[in-house]
């Protein structure tokens, strides 16, 4: 629950961060890189949304989860965490001439010209700690699968 909470919160800077800089796009008149962030913005969207930890029962984080079923799926989840994260690192490192800005966030004071870098070190190393959680979680349900327990109703004893 934790990490999920840790994901919501990178989740939210990542989209936040990710409209000023559409909006930057947008003033530089820079069509590919608007469509592009368009297209993230559902995705991070969606992220934050089923990562909300589950005592925070909404009906945004409910029709979110029934219209999109595979974010229902840790693994899934710690995926799109950690996809975001690495199509990140090229804006937090200024990879070329159009990625040499800052956005209106970042301009408004110093400090704030390592948002990205900070944002896309935490998606990719919460992306990679939530996989390997997830995975050992599966791995563990499996070796149960071989001790001869094949439904739930078999795992109310543990």
């Amino acid at each position: 629950m934790a990490l999920e909470s840790f994901v919501s919160g990178v989740s939210a800077w990542a989209f936040v961060l990710l409209a000023a800089d559409i909006s930057h796009y947008v003033q530089a008149g820079s069509q590919t890189q608007v469509l592009s962030g368009l297209a993230h913005l559902p995705i991070i969207l969606g992220l934050l949304l089923a990562s909300l930890p589950e005592d925070t029962e909404n009906a945004s984080k409910r029709r979110c989860l029934s219209g999109c079923f595979c974010l229902k799926s840790p693994i899934f989840r710690a995926l799109v965490t950690l996809y975001l994260g690495i199509i990140s690192i090229p804006r937090c490192i200024k990879f070329n001439y159009k990625l040499n800005f800052l956005n209106p966030i970042e301009k408004l004071c110093e400090a704030f010209h390592v948002l990205w870098p900070t944002v896309a070190a935490l998606l990719v190393l919460s992306g990679l700690v939530n996989l390997l959680v997830a995975l050992a979680r599966c791995c563990g349900r499996c070796r149960c699968c071989f001790k001869g327990k094949r439904s739930i109703a078999d795992h109310k004893d543990d």
